[in-house]
């Protein structure tokens, strides 16, 4: 039997103005793009990339997969490591349902007289709808495990904002 074929890895690092929000080896990552979703595998050649908002995806050695809520930003790959400079980083269990909530609720309260409000809002809208469903997801996951396992899900009470 021929020897196990180890996977091509490479380094990552995520940055937020608040310091580094995450490190490590990945075998690929998906990230969004300021144009839709972007995928990257070992050896990738050079890339410099706006981001947009929404679900990076790292998938780690034996496929143990790490998600993240990102938002804007640039990503730059260069000899076999990804740099990845972003306004925000959250690891999709620290994502609060109810937090994402009102912010979609702010965000659906912010004005619209001008063109500029009218696409801040719409940003912003986006942003936390992306939030809420990585968090709703989250949720989920974690309730069916809690089922099968036989235990007791945490429990989420979203309330309007007022």
């Amino acid at each position: 039997m021929p020897p196990a074929r180890r996977e091509k890895m490479y380094r990552y690092e995520i940055f937020t103005p608040h310091g580094q929000a995450a490190a490590g080896e990945a075998a690929s990552i998906v990230f969004p793009a300021f144009d839709g979703a972007f995928g990257i595998l070992a050896r990738h050649g050079p890339l410099v990339a706006a981001l947009g908002a929404g679900r990076l995806t790292v998938r780690a050695p034996r496929g143990k997969t790490r998600w993240y809520f990102i938002s804007g930003g640039v990503v730059h790959i260069r000899q076999g490591a990804l740099t990845m400079l972003t306004e925000e980083c959250i690891a999709d269990q620290d994502l609060r349902l109810d937090a994402a909530f009102a912010e979609m609720e702010r965000a659906r309260r912010m004005p619209t007289q001008t063109l500029e409000q009218r696409e801040l809002r719409a940003r912003a809208l986006e942003t936390a709808s992306v939030k809420f469903r990585m968090a709703r997801d989250y949720d989920m996951h974690q309730r069916v495990r809690a089922y099968t396992a036989g235990g007791v899900p945490r429990s989420v009470d979203i309330q309007p904002a007022k």
